[in-house]
């Protein structure tokens, strides 16, 4: 984490991203809160400080820090790293909120809570078609999961949008139906209604409970909306919806007074668990849910989470058939065959690849679910098999000759395991096989993912620390004869009995 921290600043790693990213540096703030609150603050006030006067936060930014009161509230766009017209997912508030139950600084919560509102709105206004009930991304690279299966669709309307934007430097031109993706990008809108029921607690924490109520209630409908469509009953499971048609025939509607036909995509990867954190998810999408993270063929794999399903992959023969229904399995493949693009490669970045990330969202997705033993109980086996994957090959993989894991080139696999000491990295392999030096990163074989990943450090870090939490209150509670309940810090996610 120092090694990419500086005053007011941060970065997943020095090379090859080297500047500030939006959602990378709301998930190494959740780390450093636990190590220095403070700097983590001046680094969130320094993304800020990259917003433009409209609202619009861009993904990336070279340096947004600089000492206190320097550029106080100008919006300064001079401080931008390259030219973006993409934004990221929203964390602000999240990161925000986190570093508040620290320092309890409600200064801090003042300055901020202006420009976290103004991004919303933004979103609102640019990224979503009904009023701000939905939203949808305009590129892969705005979801953070850059090659995703769930972006292989995008043709040529696409890249000329992308180009128009890039032409006029404006983040709002190119987003008609036939130009985006998505037309609901199911992980934006579950960040979106958390962000806004962040907002609430920030605001009841000020005193200002009107204003509390109108964005609780705003977070209350986004999440509604989603769970309303984005759900696929055949593979229960959340995903993105897209149009169901050609591009021409789409290109034709507007001239025939029609709107775009929508379905739900049916590919299982692991953003469709993300509704998670949008608050109480309905009875009967939590079983589906809870039967994918339980299914070899889907989730359970041996270092969970998967980022995208085992039945989706490539090579999806070394799992056996799985207990969900045979629908599920065949049209996910389907999906994945029918993309028009070629079949997932397991080892490739966001197309099957661990990322320690997605694996905390969804563990704190799952601990905020109420009253749900089973959630808690596959929370706990996602964080733990995160941090021991994490540590394992950051002390120098598996022991030559271990029996579980048999390799067919031990020595080589020993050398390649030797490299990953002492280091983190971007993304893991799923079945904890293949060491991350020697997993594939947008088609270039063989040479691992980023090392000194800062997110994974952060993260790791954070649930190290949730997880001591837990197990302190547990003793606790032990101690006392089991007739209390040990309280949990404020920073520590579970669910609302």
């Amino acid at each position: 984490m120092s090694v990419n921290t500086a005053p007011g600043w941060s970065t997943p790693d020095r090379t090859p991203h080297g500047w500030q990213w939006l959602w990378d540096s709301c998930f190494h703030a959740l780390g450093m809160n636990l190590v220095n609150h403070t700097m983590a603050w001046e680094q969130l006030r320094g993304l800020l400080r990259c917003q433009r006067p409209d609202g619009f936060l861009p993904h990336i930014c070279s340096r947004g820090g600089g000492p206190e009161g320097e550029g106080e509230g100008q919006g300064d766009v001079a401080l931008s790293g390259p030219a973006s017209q993409l934004t990221q997912p929203p964390l602000l508030a999240w990161a925000v909120w986190d570093n508040y139950l620290f320092a309890r600084d409600k200064r801090r919560l003042e300055w901020a809570l202006p420009r976290i509102i103004s991004l919303l709105d933004w979103l609102a206004r640019h990224r979503s078609r009904d009023g701000g009930l939905t939203y949808f991304y305009v590129h892969g690279f705005e979801s953070g999961m850059d090659n995703s299966p769930r972006f292989d669709r995008v043709g040529l309307v696409g890249r000329l949008s992308a180009a128009a934007r890039a032409w006029t430097d404006d983040p709002r031109v190119g987003t008609c139906a036939m130009c985006v993706p998505h037309l609901l990008s199911v992980d934006l809108c579950a960040l979106v209604a958390r962000e806004m029921a962040l907002v609430g607690k920030m605001l009841r924490e000020l005193g200002r409970e009107e204003e509390a109520d109108r964005w609780v209630n705003r977070s209350r409908a986004v999440a509604e909306a989603l769970f309303a469509n984005a759900w696929n009953p055949d593979v229960r499971m959340y995903g993105d919806v897209v149009n169901g048609g050609g591009v021409i025939p789409e290109m034709l509607l507007p001239f025939l007074g029609s709107q775009p036909r929508r379905r739900v995509s049916e590919l299982v990867i692991v953003t469709g668990l993300l509704p998670l954190l949008a608050g109480r998810v309905p009875p009967d999408h939590l079983s589906g849910l809870l039967a994918h993270l339980k299914d070899p063929n889907s989730f359970a794999t041996p270092v969970p989470l998967p980022s995208v399903a085992v039945s989706a992959m490539e090579g999806s023969g070394r799992r056996q058939p799985s207990s969900l229904s045979a629908s599920s399995t065949s049209a996910s493949a389907s999906a994945s065959s029918s993309s028009g693009s070629s079949p997932s490669s397991p080892l490739d970045m966001w197309r099957g690849p661990m990322w320690v990330n997605i694996n905390y969202l969804v563990a704190t997705g799952l601990r905020e679910q109420k009253n749900c033993r089973e959630c808690d109980r596959l929370a706990s086996w996602i964080v733990r098999s995160t941090i021991a994957e994490v540590r394992k090959w950051y002390d120098g993989g598996l022991e030559e000759g271990d029996e579980d894991h048999p390799h067919p080139d031990p020595h080589l696999h020993a050398a390649a395991a030797s490299d990953a000491r002492g280091t983190v990295f971007e993304f893991y392999d799923p079945f904890g096989e293949v060491p991350p030096t020697r997993l594939s990163r947008k088609h270039l074989s063989g040479g691992g993912g980023v090392r000194d990943y800062h997110w994974t450090a952060a993260l790791t870090l954070r649930m190290m620390a949730e997880e001591a939490a837990r197990a302190a209150a547990a003793a606790a509670a032990a101690a006392g004869g089991g007739h209390h309940r040990e309280r949990l810090p404020e920073w520590v996610p579970m669910g609302h009995q």
